[in-house]
């Protein structure tokens, strides 16, 4: 079953994926590797019209996302997709081909500020060691800056000419850890601008009610949070989140629920569930932990992608998934939570192709079809 041949996703027409060395790509760089220019070398005009990104848009215009990698998430969906039985939910990315160009205009453009690696946990499933840029590493430091500042101009284009702009930070790092992303934070919230939303990507360990606190002014303009937990007990969870601190997360978690349940913020969080060796028997008992919060509104799982991995440690990561029994797992979230109209709350994203029997693993380390 496949309906993917007439959808075109609109993520590559709005969004900008800025990483280390000013590089731009228009989706997640490991499902759409083709760089579409750089903040430190190009112009906003040439970053807008680089012959990268028009292959991209003419490749999607012609539908069936070929060069996107099946691990996406989106894709994955719209490989299973059936128009007539609607068995899985079509995701919003996704339209008819002829529609793209018009409904990516309507839609806010969206910066993934990927630059800076500073965080204060080590999770095996996004890197082997810690990594906190910081004074006495110059020239990393300077790189950061550097790219930091372009990425304002680009952003500051968008905002200026009016459009809708929603800032994400960050999938590399954490915004609460790294200096320059919450200085930012702090920068914004002391400006008005009517046209910007944002999301945070955290661990939320240093998400304190102080730090949470000092960007009020931000708080009706932050779409959504997405929290990185990936375990549903303290004994998991110092597995696969390396230096992590579980009982300062729920104390974390506690205090932005008795900010939405007295009605001071709407502010919701979400949380992509990396599944992985260590921790994918937990799946079901996650949900089951994370939905006893009322501002949580979203649980998204994925398979744990190859980082900075060599063959040995991603067949560590991943290998010893039973994928009978998480197949089971799956079913039984399913189950428990049919009431909630499950598609829209629970996304299963890639897990879904990776318990097929006959799924090629190699999906998780090729970049794409092309």
């Amino acid at each position: 079953m496949d309906g993917s041949a007439t959808l075109a996703c609109t993520e590559p027409f709005i969004r900008y994926e800025l990483g280390p060395t000013g590089t731009i790509y228009r989706c997640c760089s490991g499902w759409l590797p083709y760089e579409c220019g750089n903040l430190l070398t190009d112009s906003i005009e040439e970053i807008l019209n680089n012959k990268n990104f028009l292959m991209i848009a003419d490749s999607m215009r012609s539908g069936g996302l070929k060069l996107c990698s099946t691990a996406c998430n989106i894709k994955a969906a719209s490989l299973n997709y059936d128009r007539e039985t609607l068995l899985i939910k079509e995701p919003f990315q996704l339209c008819d081909k002829s529609l793209v160009d018009e409904k990516s205009k309507s839609l806010r453009k969206k910066f993934f500020l990927n630059y800076d690696f500073s965080c204060n946990l080590a999770c095996p499933s996004c890197r082997d060691k810690s990594i906190m840029v910081k004074l006495g590493q110059e020239e990393t430091l300077y790189q950061v800056v550097k790219t930091h500042a372009k990425a304002k101009e680009l952003i500051q284009y968008f905002l200026d000419i009016g459009d809708d702009v929603e800032i994400s930070i960050t999938g590399t790092g954490d915004p609460f850890a790294s200096p320059t992303f919450y200085n930012y934070l702090c920068e914004l919230a002391d400006t008005t601008y009517n046209n910007l939303s944002i999301s945070l990507v955290t661990n939320a360990n240093l998400m304190t009610p102080e730090r949470l606190d000092r960007i009020k002014p931000l708080w009706n303009s932050i779409k959504h949070i997405s929290i990185s937990i990936d375990a549903s007990t303290e004994k998991t969870y110092n597995i696969v989140r390396k230096q992590g601190n579980f009982s300062k997360l729920k104390e974390n978690l506690d205090y932005m629920e008795s900010l939405y349940n007295s009605g001071i913020t709407t502010m919701q969080w979400w949380t992509y569930y990396t599944v992985q060796t260590a921790n994918y028997k937990e799946i079901a008992d996650f949900a089951d932990w994370v939905w006893q919060y009322k501002n949580i509104n979203k649980i998204g799982y994925t398979i744990a992608q190859r980082w900075y991995h060599n063959d040995k440690q991603y067949k560590d990561l991943i290998g010893g998934i039973d994928k009978v029994e998480l197949k089971t797992l799956i079913e039984e979230i399913r189950s428990n939570y049919k009431d909630k109209n499950i598609e829209s709350v629970v996304d299963f994203g890639n897990l879904l192709n990776y318990v097929k029997p006959d799924y090629d693993e190699k999906i998780f380390i090729f970049q794409s079809e092309a």
